[in-house]
């Protein structure tokens, strides 16, 4: 049973034998930055629930062997692999966590762990988790966990030969790939089980053409991790789906949302084509904070916040509440869309055209004029 329950869960594969591995001296760097004298990966692992693991995850230990293909010692990394056939499984099963500790400004510890595991050559993404450990305690870490790029974003398939069945499957389901160092997390998506085995194809025109998927840099800035560009600079103007998922517990949103570049949506279907809409979207403040802007269709309001760091305000008095509220009462049949740069309000006319009646464009600091 416990078999078909690993077949049926690993929807997206990869093959096992690629392991994300540490970039040269990032292990080095790790010890020579922290300089522990604790083993503090494995302390963290010892104290995770064993019911928060894949089950192949639940019995590892630290490789100790000493020879020249070892990886060298870091007591913040925890990579173990394991076999079916150690654990009393399928022998045909394999499985590897990739662990990594992160120091916080604050004392302690975050750890991350992702887990991967699959039969028969293949494996693929099976989850991931983040915990906070101070003074031998270990607590889970709900807020900041590992960044999840919505896949549309990280692939092009415009030259893939993929099918778009099978493209849809990997938007759902992404096959994500987290390499950790010291101080920073390369993400990007695995697509190589596609062509698992196409290595003995001797006509190369039947070889799959997969997407192009980008690899994502995220820096650890003490606190969480912010995705930077090929600089080391933090990347402006775009909000982190971990920030987006903050916000969405924040406002009790429904669990079935459909993230964009800085914002989400959520479609309430009542029968006879009637459905209501949820949208909220989040606008760049010049101070490096964020306007967020929650609207419901077929309802002339909306609700504003301010958010930065984990914490969504809200804000009671704004003199664009008033503006908005006054347009939409002359306006009969108007109605409110939240695009990229704005406010927008539009009306179908008697000949089923839509026209634009007012533009609110976001300034950094407010939408339209006010200050």
């Amino acid at each position: 049973m416990t078999v078909l329950a690993l077949a049926t869960s690993i929807l997206l594969l990869c093959a096992c034998n690629k392991q994300p591995k540490p970039a040269e001296g990032a292990t080095e760097q790790a010890v020579a930055s922290a300089a522990p004298e604790r083993d503090i990966a494995l302390e963290v692992y010892e104290r995770i629930s064993k019911d928060d693991l894949p089950f192949f995850c639940k019995q590892m230990k630290r490789d100790t062997t000493e020879d020249a293909n070892a990886e060298p010692f870091n007591p913040l990394s925890f990579n173990p692999s394991v076999q079916g056939s150690e654990i009393g499984e399928d022998p045909g099963l394999y499985g590897y966590l990739n662990l990594h500790c992160y120091p916080l400004t604050t004392g302690g510890w975050r750890a991350y762990w992702a887990a991967y595991g699959g039969m028969d050559g293949l494996c693929g993404f099976w989850d991931a988790k983040a915990y906070n450990y101070l003074d031998g305690e270990l607590t889970p870490e709900t807020k900041w966990v590992l960044p999840c790029p919505d896949a549309r974003e990280m692939m092009d398939w415009s030259k893939s030969t993929v099918e778009m069945a099978e493209i849809n499957e990997i938007i759902e389901r992404p096959n994500y790939s987290y390499t950790f160092y010291n101080d920073l997390l390369e993400v990007t998506i695995d697509l190589d089980y596609l062509t698992y085995g196409e290595e003995y194809l001797e006509d190369e025109a039947e070889r799959l053409v997969l997407p192009t998927v980008e690899t994502w840099s995220y820096a650890w800035n003490g606190t969480r991790f912010i995705r930077v560009d090929e600089d080391g600079q933090p990347v402006s103007g775009l909000l982190d789906d971990v920030d987006l998922k903050i916000i969405a517990k924040a406002l009790e949103a429904p669990d079935e949302l459909d993230f964009t570049p800085n914002g989400f949506t959520h479609f309430s279907f009542e029968g006879y084509g009637a459905y209501d809409e949820l949208t909220v979207r989040a606008y760049p403040k010049e101070d490096g904070s964020w306007r967020v802007v929650r609207h419901e269709s077929g309802n002339g309001n909306i609700d504003m916040y301010d958010y930065k760091d984990g914490a969504l305000v809200h804000i009671e008095k704004d003199p664009f509440y008033q503006l908005l509220g006054e347009f939409m009462w002359a306006n009969e049949g108007a109605y409110i869309e939240l695009v990229k740069d704005a406010v927008s309000v539009n009306r179908v006319d008697p000949t089923g055209t839509e026209e634009n009646l007012a533009y609110f464009r976001w300034n950094g600091k407010s939408f339209g004029d006010f200050e």
